[in-house]
């Protein structure tokens, strides 16, 4: 297992104490699809690499298997939810049959594209071979000027990949925490179950 990590991620490592665990740093934020490229290195070609992100906590085992599960040498898992407000979020931009064609970021997205309630929760599975490869064609060209990990998903759909989407049971799965008044309500949530 690999954990990237940045601005005050020394703390994180004091704090979770693993065993098996890459600490691999990720010294400037260029965006999440430069985390990953800093852990390329240490992915294995015949591996399921599944992309996970430390501040959404209510995550179930069975979502994960199940995203897991899909992944081949020609299918790449994204979990996806739809929300009544996706406002900010990336959303699924899918063909008149409903294959998966590309990710758009909200800050990226045309006012058609942002009508779309199917959003990217940024949790993927893939194997190692391919995301390699897709990471090394990652550019920043986009309003942020970051190297956006969502791109690999129209690099995979360019390539024949399949992308196979799967939901969790509940929205309540993919929430982040950003502030305290999330961590305490999805503390409270994680109490209740």
């Amino acid at each position: 297992m690999q954990i990237i990590f940045g601005h005050g991620g020394d703390l994180v490592k004091q704090k979770l104490c693993c065993n098996n665990v890459s600490w691999v740093e990720q010294t400037e934020q260029l965006g999440t699809g430069h985390a990953v490229q800093q852990a390329a290195p240490g992915i294995k070609d015949d591996e399921v690499v599944l992309i996970l992100y430390g501040d959404v906590p209510l995550l179930t085992g069975d979502t994960l298997s199940c995203l897991v599960s899909e992944v081949n040498n020609s299918t790449l898992a994204l979990l996806t939810v739809t929300l009544d407000n996706p406002s900010g979020y990336g959303r699924i931009v899918r063909n008149e049959h409903g294959k998966v064609l590309r990710i758009v970021e909200h800050k990226d997205a045309t006012d058609i594209e942002k009508e779309i309630q199917e959003i990217n929760t940024g949790i993927l599975a893939v194997k190692g071979k391919l995301i390699k490869r897709w990471l090394q064609q990652l550019q920043s060209n986009n309003a942020q000027g970051e190297y956006y990990l969502t791109d690999i998903i129209a690099m995979a759909v360019e390539d024949g990949v399949t992308v196979s989407t799967q939901s969790p049971t509940s929205e309540i799965e993919i929430l982040g925490v950003n502030d305290k008044k999330q961590l305490a309500f999805l503390e409270r949530v994680f109490q209740q179950r």
